[in-house]
């Protein structure tokens, strides 16, 4: 990796040393999963402080170019994955459909009343105290990053779903045991930064920003299906906004919202709330 210092550049000089990286990544000088060189090498190579570098280094992550692997070191990362947030299809279904691979990795199931008083929870017809099945998961994609979901289901109207194997994917488990299909959804979206157990689960680095998702789910005759709580890194996706994608190839898929338009410094909060159509 070359780098080279202008000293008419009026720009930062921790900007230059991004700027140049960045055009290395972008050209394919530097390929994914290569690693870039650590903050020491860069600051004997350049004589600039090991400040500037990490400043430099920092925005390049923040952007979504490096990402930051404990223990190993930076590297180029393998490019945003391309998540559609509002579809009802699920993302095992999504994903697979655009040819990538998940898995999924149950941290726990636990069965506890039902507590949660938020703004989108209230219209559920749900007593306070019935008996819920919370799921917690780490998806992971194949070369790609992972996300963090914490799922809710009523077991009176799933009695055993406890004992089903959801490592896959839960809507087929609703699907070919209890009959139920998702339809359509009510989602609330944030923007905030990610807590030390956030990071340490999604492999991120900490106050990483974090697009939060918080939805109901409803089958068709609009009854409660699921509540979820989602955690996507953002600088490792690129978020849709498309109800109707169900079953569009990767070269298919319309990528109608980039996330680059929030993850700076995640020191603002954004909500957004959406009603999907009854056609999902």
């Amino acid at each position: 990796m070359n780098i080279e210092l202008k000293k008419h550049d009026t720009r930062p000089i921790y900007y230059q040393i991004f700027d140049q990286i960045r055009s290395q990544i972008e050209s394919g000088l530097l390929p994914p999963g290569s690693q870039i060189p650590t903050e020491r090498e860069v600051s004997d190579k350049t004589g600039v402080s090991r400040d500037t570098v990490r400043k430099a280094i920092k925005a390049l992550t923040m952007e979504g170019y490096c990402q930051k692997i404990v223990g190993k070191g930076i590297f180029v990362s393998q490019g945003r994955m391309p998540i559609n947030i509002v579809t009802p299809q699920g993302t095992t279904k999504f994903v697979e459909n655009l040819g990538y691979e998940l898995t999924s990795t149950i941290l726990a199931k636990e069965i506890l009343p039902f507590d949660f008083k938020t703004r989108l929870t209230k219209e559920l017809d749900i007593v306070q105290g019935e008996t819920m099945l919370k799921i917690s998961r780490i998806r992971k994609i194949k070369n790609g990053p992972s996300l963090y979901e914490d799922s809710f289901l009523s077991l009176r109207r799933f009695p055993g779903l406890e004992d089903q194997p959801v490592e896959r994917s839960l809507y087929d488990v609703l699907g070919n045991f209890y009959g139920t299909v998702p339809h359509h959804a009510k989602a609330e979206l944030q923007i905030r930064a990610a807590n030390e157990e956030e990071a340490r689960l999604l492999d991120v680095a900490l106050s990483t920003a974090l697009l939060v998702k918080e939805a109901i789910v409803f089958s068709r005759d609009d009854q409660f299906v699921e509540y979820v709580r989602s955690l996507y890194p953002g600088d490792r996706f690129t978020f849709i906004v498309d109800p109707t994608v169900r079953n569009r190839r990767r070269s298919e898929t319309s990528l109608i919202m980039g996330s680059k338009l929030a993850w700076t410094e995640c020191m603002w909060y954004s909500t957004l709330y959406m009603m999907s159509s009854p056609r999902w």
